[in-house]
């Protein structure tokens, strides 16, 4: 959800929550993002974006502030900037879009969640997801945890709540990165609150 938020052209076509919001805490303290040209065993590194400007490493969010929206070479003359090196295609999108890691381990985050559920997966982000208000609400699955240990699965369930307002949630990063298909590398994460409906 994160990334059309971040594209020059959808603020300036007032379509995303964060138009007017650079240097404005927008997440939690602990919370980095940045967008990377490489990052070893992504398939979507790039020396070039699809206008043949050089991609350069840059902060998105920093100790929760938003710093910068994602410019091509249309977006950044209407406002008088130098393109930041993201063009795709006919769009605007993130080369690797990285969450970086902190210092716990996957068992470490465990320990400190102690009980509730780590999603595993979501499903209708097409259709449950709305990138313009930040709300959503989105089939899952998971695992149960208590005391620490994973204990079974959940299925059925689903997560809702407002995208902008779990980013100010975030109480712990880990240090196990995954990678996506499509170029974003997050490790796990605690969310202190998420609303979550359904049998066990």
């Amino acid at each position: 959800m994160l990334i059309p938020m971040i594209s020059a052209e959808n603020a300036q076509k007032n379509m995303s929550p964060l138009k007017g919001k650079i240097r404005e805490k927008i997440a939690s303290d602990i919370l980095k993002i940045k967008d990377v040209p490489f990052y070893e065993g992504s398939l979507s590194n790039a020396a070039f974006d699809s206008e043949g400007v050089p991609t350069k490493e840059k902060n998105i969010i920093g100790n929760g502030e938003f710093k910068t929206f994602l410019y091509n070479l249309k977006t950044a003359k209407k406002e008088g900037k130098k393109s930041t090196g993201n063009a795709s295609g006919g769009g605007i999108a993130p080369i690797n879009l990285l969450v970086e890691p902190g210092e716990k381990s996957f068992d470490d985050l465990l320990k400190e969640l102690d009980n509730g559920i780590i999603i595993t997966s979501l499903e209708g982000l097409h259709s449950g997801a709305n990138p313009v208000s930040g709300e959503f609400s989105l089939g899952a699955q998971g695992l149960k945890v208590e005391n620490g240990k994973i204990v079974g699965g959940v299925e059925q369930i689903t997560v809702s709540g407002n995208f902008l307002d779990i980013l100010k949630k975030v109480e712990a990063v880990g240090n196990d990165m995954w990678i996506s298909f499509g170029g974003t590398i997050s490790p796990s994460v605690i969310i202190s609150e998420i609303d979550i409906a359904g049998n066990e």
